[in-house]
């Protein structure tokens, strides 16, 4: 769930609302509240960007990068560097989290 060729690839094919889903079933399932706590923030990211990624999947590396927060967990630190390393088109990348509800377009 945590390689980000996975989750573009789910959403490029099915949508991200579907990729969301996929998320929240994973947390549903998580064998311990550690983990579906970390989960909690991936699904919250895709959730909040799903407009946005759906109108420009391109979107969904540096939706990641600004959504979810370094130090949830060691696999969500990997996923985020894996987006940090996206080099398919010329793109602005945060370079940290932003926290709240801001809009990030």
């Amino acid at each position: 769930m945590t390689a980000t060729c996975y989750l573009e690839a789910k959403a490029l094919r099915l949508g991200p609302e579907r990729l969301a889903e996929d998320v929240r079933a994973a947390r549903r399932l998580a064998p311990d509240q550690d983990t579906a706590t970390q989960l909690r923030a991936l699904e919250t990211a895709v959730m909040q960007a799903a407009s946005l990624v759906a109108d420009e999947p391109g979107q969904l590396h540096g939706q990641l990068l600004a959504r979810v927060p370094r130090g949830v967990a060691p696999d969500m630190d990997k996923l985020l560097a894996d987006a940090a390393r996206w080099r398919e088109r010329t793109w602005l990348r945060p370079l940290a989290a932003i926290h709240g509800d801001l809009f990030l377009i």
